[in-house]
């Protein structure tokens, strides 16, 4: 037995040298290219919105919202602009750090305060007992002693606060008039999707005015020539030499060009490149680039339902199971009866109907689900996502869950 796993870790491992990648990370969502394409006008905006920070430090808290669709680029343009930010403070010395948080995967404000906190010095500012706005300042405080300036990304900051209610914004808003007549230490990139964050009624008309202002920078689709450049870069440090062949990039760019994602592109690249090697192929196919569409779907992310709580994911799998292909809606009833066979499967302890209701209604909030109530019955539907892609996308990863926690049953 032992000398057939040696053998086969062998084959494997001859296997990675015939790839056709050279260094796969270079697709991974949170891989930052050398170079942005096609943002450099976004780019001078949001150096224009924070020269302060170099050219008078102190001075202000400047602020600025990054929005846009899927795959336009928010997330890694705030990335991009910030570690840049803090090379060019540094050659000033000018001691400005920078802090990325996506507010997803946190789950009320002190959690995201408390995050803030363990990113700039968990030693000194993780002070348990305190509250956001005690701890927000405390942070301020450990920045003004030690002369530190800070950059702050919120990602996602639509979705934090239409799913737990909390105005983050007004908080480093409030923050600075409170510190009027003090330096100034931290700044804020908000990053959100679409419009849709101007309609929250969490927001009052003052940080609405706020965030309408000059500072407010809107990312469009990338267009399918703009995305063939994308891919092309991607490629070149992604894949060996010729085993991309640019109809194969031609292809793909004209798939994601419908939506003008660029992570569905370099997904369907990646995906593509792994069936290459699944084959033993030494180059990417156009069949490889449909057999990787046919597994991916831009309407459907890992990265929007691996931070869901197991609860959230295996209601959201018994809604994908129990509706029928050729029916809009399914009833609270039967998503109870389908979720407790799930459970039973994923040795989950069960959660009560009211129970069940309430996580709905937060997967509701997150736009996975649409819920109405008709003559009495809670109805639920699964907007333009396709039941099999999402079913067999949560099995994946439920089962990988479970597999690496067997002893949690919460």
């Amino acid at each position: 037995m032992e000398g057939e796993v040696a053998e086969y870790i062998e084959v494997a491992i001859s296997k990675i040298k015939d790839s056709v990648f050279i260094d796969e990370s270079k697709l991974d969502f949170d891989y930052m290219p050398p170079k942005l394409p096609h943002r450099d006008a976004q780019l001078k905006r949001l150096a224009q919105a924070f020269h302060l920070l170099l050219d008078n430090p102190g001075r202000a808290s400047p602020k600025a919202l990054i929005f846009g669709g899927v795959g336009v680029g928010k997330t890694v343009l705030a990335k991009y602009f910030g570690e840049n930010l803090v090379k060019v403070a540094k050659s000033r010395e000018i001691n400005l750090v920078y802090v990325y948080l996506n507010c997803r995967t946190v789950e009320s404000r002190w959690s995201l305060v408390l995050n803030l906190a363990m990113k700039i010095n968990p030693c000194e500012l993780a002070v348990r007992g305190y509250g956001p706005s005690q701890m927000l300042r405390g942070i301020y405080d450990y920045l003004n002693d030690n002369d530190i300036y800070l950059l702050l990304a919120l990602d996602e900051v639509d979705f934090f606060i239409k799913r737990t209610g909390e105005n983050v914004i007004y908080d480093f808003t409030r923050l600075s008039e409170e510190l009027a007549n003090f330096p100034k230490r931290i700044a804020v990139i908000f990053v959100a999707r679409n419009h849709g964050i101007y309609e929250l009624p969490q927001l009052d008309p003052s940080t609405v005015s706020t965030l309408f202002g000059a500072n407010t920078i809107e990312l469009p689709p990338y267009q399918t020539s703009e995305l063939k450049n994308i891919l092309v870069q991607r490629t070149i440090e992604a894949f060996k030499p010729h085993t991309v062949s640019e109809e194969v990039i031609d292809f793909i760019a004209d798939i994601a060009g419908e939506q003008g994602d660029a992570r569905y592109a370099i997904e369907i690249l990646a995906f593509a490149g792994r069936y290459a090697d699944l084959e033993d192929a030494k180059r990417v196919t156009p069949e490889h680039v449909r057999k990787a569409r046919s597994k991916i779907h831009p309407r459907i992310r890992r990265d929007d339902l691996i931070p869901l709580s197991i609860q959230e994911k295996v209601i959201l799998l018994a809604v994908a199971r129990g509706l029928k292909p050729d029916e809009a809606y399914i009833d609270l009833k039967d998503i109870r009866k389908t979720y407790q066979i799930c459970c039973e499967e994923y040795d989950l302890t069960k959660i009560g109907l009211a129970q069940l209701q309430g996580v709905l209604t937060e997967l509701s909030k997150t736009g996975l689900i649409n819920m109405k109530h008709i003559e009495g019955k809670l109805l639920v539907s699964l907007p333009e996502i396709p039941i099999e892609i999402l079913r067999r996308e949560l099995e994946n990863i439920i089962r990988d869950e479970r597999n690496s926690k067997p002893q949690n049953k919460k």
